[in-house]
């Protein structure tokens, strides 16, 4: 259970959710402290802070796993959704979708969006990553250096509204997913969800980084604090 707090300050509100993993739970060792706050300010920003502390080496990677339609909760598929990924290399995955450690360029593939582009015009392409996923669900490796930075990382657009979302962090990858296994999910005001009908840019590691050298590591050492930070930004064009 997760105690909850709530603090208002000039420009800004926030809800704090905090509670300790014992060590053990689900396999993973250490009494994990966690703090998750999601922030509201008049930048019209959406800011997600994860803390935590551990007292045993343990892993942590953390994201969010918010479906985002800028057309509205009941407009249907996300394939005219423009999309911007400032991520020049993706982590390619075996069948049952966990990266072994290959990173392959989006270059001259369906996943290349460091231009924006439709999420539909190659959602279905014949190319093994988007055939194994059945679309999109990939972890890009965004372009920058890992120096604990809060930095640009892609943006959503959806131009009939004129509605944009832009993303920042301070990971180093991001999880771009289009809702592939949305199935007839009963939702708000009684609107039913479909296939597409949403999607997802979930900010970590990069996934499977416990066992892959070459990721950078999710593990949390004994005794050290962490924390990270994710904006979704929103803004209007036109």
């Amino acid at each position: 259970m997760y105690q909850a707090s709530v603090t208002q300050t000039e420009g800004a509100d926030r809800i704090t959710f905090s509670r300790t993993s014992p060590d053990g739970e689900q396999g993973f060792p250490g009494n994990l402290d966690l703090k998750m706050t999601y922030e509201l300010n008049d930048k019209d920003e959406l800011v997600l802070i994860y803390e935590g502390v551990s007292d045993q080496d343990t892993l942590v990677n953390l994201t969010n796993h918010t479906y985002f339609n800028l057309a509205g909760h009941d407009s249907g598929n996300i394939l005219d959704h423009k999309v911007v990924i400032q991520a020049n290399e993706f982590t390619p995955t075996t069948d049952d979708l966990i990266p072994m450690g290959e990173i392959m360029e989006v270059k001259g593939t369906p996943m290349d969006f460091t231009s924006p582009r439709r999420v539909g015009d190659d959602i279905d392409a014949d190319f093994a990553p988007i055939k194994i996923a059945g679309g999109y669900d990939h972890n890009f490796v965004l372009d920058r250096d890992d120096n604990g930075k809060v930095l640009y990382a892609g943006e959503l657009i959806e131009e009939a509204t004129g509605r944009v979302m832009k993303i920042e962090t301070d990971l180093v990858g991001m999880q771009f997913y289009t809702g592939n296994f949305i199935g007839n999910e009963q939702g708000k005001d009684g609107a039913e969800y479909h296939k597409r009908d949403g999607l997802c840019f979930e900010t970590q590691y990069f996934p499977n980084s416990c066992n892959v050298e070459s990721f950078k590591s999710c593990v949390c050492k004994a005794g050290v604090p962490f924390r990270t930070v994710t904006k979704y930004g929103f803004t209007t064009v036109g």
